[in-house]
């Protein structure tokens, strides 16, 4: 029981890390352009739905872009970034593992330009801050989600326990019934020995009864 405590506290002192999100070059719909790479703890279709969440913080409305896997948030006013100009922001997640993805995202600025940090360092920054949040978003999502599913565990022992009280409960009761069954058989069991006794005592009276008649029977045959 011990080594089950120790395991489970310790299976909750783990913490849900990620990786810091990383400069990149990489290849994206409209080329090869400065990015924002993040690795996720999440499946794709999961890291997917986090970022447009995200966004959504920022009256940021994505779309996928036609015939690419990227989604795209258009116009978004991220003073950080693009200062009081509209910043297109471009994100790309792909599978990493079993259950991790790779989100990549792209700062696009009004003229045209990516964000990334030699040409634009100041906005560069600003996006790094916004994934750095975004990183932590992530993390406060999938805490909630671990704390629903042991929430749900916790109810199911609760439940366990209350099957395994009800149970006690039924066996108590059976018992004591079975014993105060047992305990009128024992009383029974008496009643019927002392039954016994005064009927063999009858019985030797009734026999001396059928001899006394029987003498008398054969009196008349002398």
């Amino acid at each position: 029981m011990r080594t089950i405590l120790v395991g489970f506290f310790l299976l909750l002192c783990i913490p849900c890390s990620i990786a810091q999100p990383v400069s990149v070059e990489k290849a994206m719909s409209l080329g090869v352009y400065p990015g924002i790479k993040l690795n996720l703890p999440a499946d794709a279709r999961q890291a997917e739905r986090f970022w447009r969440d995200f966004l959504k913080d920022y009256d940021g409305k994505t779309k996928k872009v036609r015939g690419e896997g990227e989604w795209l948030a258009a116009g978004m006013e991220l003073i950080a970034v693009g200062g009081s100009d509209p910043v297109n922001v471009y994100a790309l997640v792909e599978k990493a593992g079993s259950n991790e993805s790779e989100l990549t995202v792209w700062f696009q600025l009004k003229d045209g330009s990516f964000v990334g940090p030699e040409n634009e360092p100041a906005a560069f920054d600003g996006a790094m801050q916004l994934m750095t949040r975004f990183e932590r978003y992530v993390q406060k999502r999938l805490t909630e989600m671990e704390l629903k599913e042991q929430e749900r565990k916790l109810k199911e022992l609760e439940r366990e326990l209350t099957r395994l009280q009800r149970d006690k409960e039924n066996y108590e009761e059976a018992i004591r019934k079975a014993e105060e069954t047992i305990r009128k058989m024992k009383a029974s069991i008496a009643e019927n020995e002392k039954a016994q006794e005064d009927t063999r005592l009858r019985i030797e009276m009734q026999k001396k009864a059928v001899e006394e008649v029987r003498r008398r029977l054969g009196s008349f045959d002398q």
